[in-house]
């Protein structure tokens, strides 16, 4: 029989909710569907590698402070959301560098109004490849090591087969992807829906890490609550590139590196405003 018509009863089960207007988001059969929870942590990075280490981080602008912006509007045209593509991370916990490197590609594209895709291969080959241990102040700091990151182009992502950091040294640095300084955003920074928006409205996407329960595994569309009963299984990295409302739901809109057949083409709207998975 084809795995693909196998839907699990607990998928049928919440959607009729959806249906009925009683649940927020609907679930879908995907890639984790049918994964055991050893196979699923591969993709994910461990519970105890981010207890020291702040939710959210900010880049700062090279010559100006970062921008403020006082009266938001209800959406942003994010140019980062419209260019750049959705990636997947496949069975390797490097969902750190995708989010890491896409918000230096942000932060560029909001600067200078142009997207150039840096690469993740040299970030998994000279940090912890694809073992967990990875995060993205390590990125940052190859970054300003090495004067900026090569291009997706001369390295491209492959998670089965790493060389040798040094390999990369022979790779041209993209033009402004050196991070000159960058750090942990504090709890008091980003304390509030108003400054998380108003910093993404001056200044691009957000890096966040985020709790991971089943259920945002299964995420297929909609605006996503985790279940009060869930055990958390995990962190993931993902970058926060807008915000809306739907009726008089307000939303976080986030992007993920576990392929478009994940959740909204790739994306995730979550709900904003209740602290959903660490995430004000």
């Amino acid at each position: 029989a084809d795995i693909s018509q196998k839907i699990p009863s607990y998928l049928s089960e919440h959607n009729r909710l959806f249906d009925a207007d009683v649940k927020t988001y609907y679930k879908a059969f995907n890639k984790f569907t049918n994964m055991s929870l050893e196979e699923i942590k591969k993709y994910l990075r461990p519970l105890v590698d981010d207890e020291d280490q702040p939710p959210s981080v900010k880049l700062r602008r090279r010559h100006n402070q970062n921008i403020i912006v006082r009266t938001l509007p209800e959406t942003l045209v994010s140019l980062y959301e419209l260019e750049s593509p959705v990636h997947d991370q496949g069975p390797c916990a490097s969902g750190y560098a995708f989010a890491a490197v896409g918000a230096i590609e942000g932060r560029m594209m909001h600067e200078y109004g142009r997207y150039d895709k840096l690469s993740v291969q040299e970030v998994i080959e000279c940090t912890n490849a694809c073992s967990g241990g990875g995060n993205y102040g390590m990125v940052f700091e190859l970054s300003m090591k090495r004067n900026g990151l090569a291009a997706e182009s001369d390295n491209k992502y492959n998670p089965r087969v790493f060389k040798s950091c040094g390999v990369s040294d022979r790779f041209n640095r993209v033009m402004h992807s050196k991070v000159s300084k960058w750090h942990w955003a504090s709890h008091w920074y980003m304390s509030t829906e108003h400054s998380m928006r108003s910093y993404m409205a001056g200044n691009g996407p957000v890096l966040v890490t985020i709790d991971v329960y089943n259920s945002f595994l299964s995420y297929g569309g909609g605006i996503y609550q985790h279940e009060p009963d869930e055990k958390m299984i995990g962190k993931q990295d993902l970058l926060v590139v807008n915000y809306g409302t739907e009726g008089e739901k307000k939303y976080w809109v986030l992007k993920n590196s576990m392929g478009t057949g994940w959740g909204e083409k790739g994306y995730m709207r979550m709900l904003r405003g209740s602290n959903e998975l660490s995430l004000i």
